[in-house]
């Protein structure tokens, strides 16, 4: 997918001179055919600074807010000024330029997948707080325009952008270091989104240095896809032990039937007579931006100064820790106390995801449910990589396929997906027809064994 990620005005690198004539060659665009009202033309500049004309969209486009924040215009305002045969409210001359503007998009998105769109619920969602424009200050300093809440669908029907993520200050790395704040500060749970990968770019330090061109995700593909930074041991140590105490509040939400809340049978603290107890936990993280997941086993036991991890590679942790209903976790460390916000998605037949939001970032991890809990993918089976609607149906029971052979065409979000024979074989069942809506992960095509 080729598709804009992040935007910014002014644009670096670009000087005024360079300005007024692609805005006078705009201009004359519009002349040319008489268009009278909001319009935006779109260029592209090569290194030796030539330009060349793209296309006009006779509307405001996504990115209109950063042009907003620079010049203090309402430019929805000018649009319906103009469409009421009104003149424009100022002149070109007139029109100020101050300051330095980001725009981030966030999306329901797997940027390790082409950018894949995807679809789900917003089971958490925390944006960064807006920051009104103060007296004797030009523009406000973080601006979130979005059209969904906590609870909302991402649907296949429409584009799956979530926010605009706006952010202006005094230069560009003053704006720049506001972006990776309210960034660090923007919480989803419940689907995939771009924010990991938004938060890499905005962090890198050729992206830091204005050096942004059309290939720049390709040529910092290892940094901006690959594995992040290990998770540090009072990271793991936070999942652990979120991990344990919502499993404890979960079997004494399920299991309780005593009135009282002072029970002992209400309770998992790990009391056992003449021993204490402790427990082993399996963990999966993911590896980066990648679906790959790497499992991390802890021995974790419970005494009277809180729980005691034993990591794989024998160090051991203590750790003090409190979850409370509205997922506050407070832990205290031999040498630091911390907070983080939890997450838990709750799902009947899969494993449970964890998000953990601290420090400006989010780790995620899965504890898997008991294997009775659990349903397997009927083997030979092909599943759907997003949700979709099938457009195509090119395989039929019992035809033989060759290895990346079409069988399926899915579509969604204006684009198709073709779902391909992964070996030689051949078909045993088609389960969709065209026409048919399909979510994530679902079988398609069963292969014969």
């Amino acid at each position: 997918r080729h598709q804009k990620v992040l935007e910014e005005a002014p644009a670096p690198g670009l000087s005024n001179e360079d300005r007024q004539v692609m805005g006078s060659a705009a201009v004359a665009a519009a002349r040319a055919v008489g268009y009278v009202g909001a319009g935006t033309v779109e260029f592209i500049m090569d290194e030796d600074k030539t330009f060349y004309f793209m296309e006009m969209n006779t509307r405001l486009q996504v990115e209109h807010p950063i042009t907003e924040m620079v010049t203090g215009l309402d430019l929805v305002h000018w649009q319906l000024h103009v469409a009421a045969k009104n003149p424009l409210p100022l002149s070109q001359d007139q029109v100020p330029l101050k300051g330095h503007s980001f725009e981030a998009r966030i999306y329901a998105e797997n940027p390790a997948k082409n950018f894949m769109p995807g679809t789900g619920q917003l089971k958490h969602l925390r944006a960064p707080e807006e920051q009104p424009k103060e007296a004797g200050q030009w523009q406000p300093n973080v601006r979130v325009e979005t059209g969904v809440r906590e609870g909302d669908h991402v649907k296949i029907y429409y584009d799956p952008m979530i926010a605009k993520l706006v952010v202006w200050d005094q230069d560009r790395n003053s704006a720049l270091r506001r972006l990776r704040t309210a960034l660090e500060a923007y919480q989803i749970a419940g689907l995939q989104t771009n924010l990991e990968f938004l938060r890499r770019l905005a962090a890198h330090p050729s992206f830091e240095a204005g050096d942004v061109e059309t290939h720049f995700i390709e040529r910092h593909k290892e940094t901006l896809f690959g594995a992040g930074k290990a998770l540090t041991k009072k990271e793991l140590s936070l999942a652990a032990v979120a991990a344990v105490l919502q499993q404890e509040k979960n079997t004494s939400s399920g299991s309780s039937t005593c009135s009282s809340g002072g029970s002992p049978w209400n309770t998992l603290k790990g009391f056992t007579p003449n021993s204490q107890l402790s427990k082993e936990l399996t963990l999966t993280f993911p590896d980066g931006l990648e679906d790959e997941e790497i499992p991390v086993k802890f021995r974790v036991s419970y005494r009277q100064d809180g729980f005691h991890l034993t990591f794989p590679d024998g160090a051991t942790e203590r750790v003090e820790a409190e979850l409370t209903d509205d997922g506050v976790l407070s832990a205290e460390f031999a040498d630091e106390r911390c907070r983080a916000q939890v997450f838990f998605e709750s799902k009947e037949t899969e494993s449970l995801t964890g998000h953990v939001f601290w420090r400006g970032g989010e780790f995620k991890f899965v504890l898997p449910q008991p294997t009775f809990r659990s349903s397997a993918d009927e083997k030979g089976s092909l599943l759907s990589p997003m949700p979709g609607r099938v457009v195509k149906v090119l395989a039929s029971p019992k035809s033989s396929v060759k290895k990346g052979d079409p069988l399926i065409v899915l579509e969604a979000m204006k684009m198709e997906h073709t779902i391909r024979a992964p070996v030689d074989g051949v078909v045993a069942k088609v389960l969709y027809q065209v026409g048919d809506l399909v979510d994530e992960k679902t079988t398609l095509v069963v292969m014969e064994k």
